[in-house]
Parts: structure tokens; C-alpha cells; sequence
């Protein structure tokens, strides 16, 4: 009876290590799958910065051009012309701006960053590390929103607009929003070298 008890004993024994044993080995698959998810969203979510910085550099690039050519041909065009009918006026038009190829706005990206939420790897990681990415898409969101703004205004120009309400829509293009564009510019750099950082 002590005997078929002991060998009993010994057999939970075992059964309850293999048990224990394949918990842990699993937990530890699940830790390393975690890891490997979470250091793939970060290289997707750093990729997608970068693609977005150059985007924005290009961007602010030629709003800057159309600024200075902008900003000479202002000179040339006489102010009783400002409350003409934009369509009717020959001292300006978009394609008088040396330089002009439309908006130029920048396409910002945020598949990356979608993916990682959806996904649960952004969860997984610190939460410093969580408010830095969600607060450059933040402002990334800030400036699509403005550029959608300025579109819209642009694409509103009708026989009721004066020149002086086109000529406005630019100076918002080169003044309030390529501020923003440079601002956001000076955020991104920063934000991917802190995210690089608190990755390692």
C-alpha cells in the first residue's frame, strides 16, 4: 500500500513538472513572439517617420520657393486689383507664381502606426515610449488637418472670389502653414531620436 502510494506520488510528480515545464516553456515562446512583434512595430513606426520627414522636408522645400516668388511678384500687382473678380483679373493668377505646381502639401503616412495599435504591440511597450510615438502622429494629424483646411479654401475659389481671397489662400500656404510644416519638421527630428533611444 506505502509502495502503490509512493509510486503514485511519484507520478503526480512528474506529471505536474511536465505540466510546469511546458507552461513555462510556452510562456517564455509567448514573451520571445511579444518581443520579436513589438521590435517589428518599432521598425515599421521609425520607417514610416523617416518616409514622413522626407515627405515633409520636400514639402517645406518648395513652400519656400513659392514664398520668395511669391513674395516678388506681390510687388508687381497693383492693390486696386485686389477686389477684382479673381477670374476676371490679369494682374494674378496661381500660375503667375514662378515656380507653381499646386499645393505641395506632404502625404504623411500612419499604416504603421494603425497596425501597432490594432495589433497589440504598441501595448506592450513603455509607456513613455507609447506617448512619444502617439504624440508625433498627433502632430502629424495637426498638419493634415491644416493642409485639408487650405484645400478646401482653394478648391472653393468661384466667380464670387476676389483676387484679394486667392492671394490669401497663399499667404496662408507660405506663412501659417509652412510655420507649422518647419515646426513639425524640428518635432519629427526629435521624436525619432528619442523613440531610437528608448527602443534600445
Amino acid at each position: 500500500m506505502k509502495k502503490d502510494l509512493f509510486k503514485y506520488l511519484i507520478e503526480f510528480v512528474i506529471v505536474a513538472f511536465g505540466v510546469f515545464l511546458g507552461i513555462y516553456l510556452n510562456g517564455r515562446g509567448d514573451d520571445q513572439q511579444v518581443t520579436e512583434q513589438k521590435q517589428k512595430a518599432l521598425e515599421n513606426i521609425l520607417s514610416e517617420l523617416e518616409h514622413n520627414r522626407e515627405a515633409l522636408q520636400i514639402a517645406i522645400k518648395y513652400h519656400e520657393l513659392i514664398k520668395v516668388n511669391f513674395d516678388s511678384l506681390m510687388k508687381t500687382i497693383p492693390v486696386e486689383t485686389y477686389q477684382q473678380p479673381y477670374f476676371a483679373n490679369k494682374a494674378f493668377k496661381y500660375v503667375y507664381i514662378k515656380g507653381w505646381g499646386g499645393y505641395g502639401f506632404a502625404d504623411f503616412e500612419d499604416t504603421a502606426f494603425e497596425v501597432a495599435k490594432m495589433s497589440g504591440a504598441l501595448q506592450n511597450m513603455d509607456i513613455d515610449l507609447i506617448q512619444a510615438i502617439s504624440g508625433i502622429y498627433k502632430k502629424l494629424d495637426a498638419q493634415n488637418s491644416l493642409q485639408n483646411t487650405l484645400q478646401n479654401r482653394m478648391f472653393q475659389v468661384s466667380s464670387a472670389s476676389t483676387t484679394y481671397d486667392v492671394i490669401g489662400n497663399v499667404a496662408l500656404l507660405t506663412g501659417d502653414n509652412l510655420g507649422m510644416e518647419k515646426g513639425l519638421l524640428a518635432a519629427l527630428d526629435e521624436r525619432i531620436v528619442a523613440i531610437k533611444e528608448m527602443s534600445k
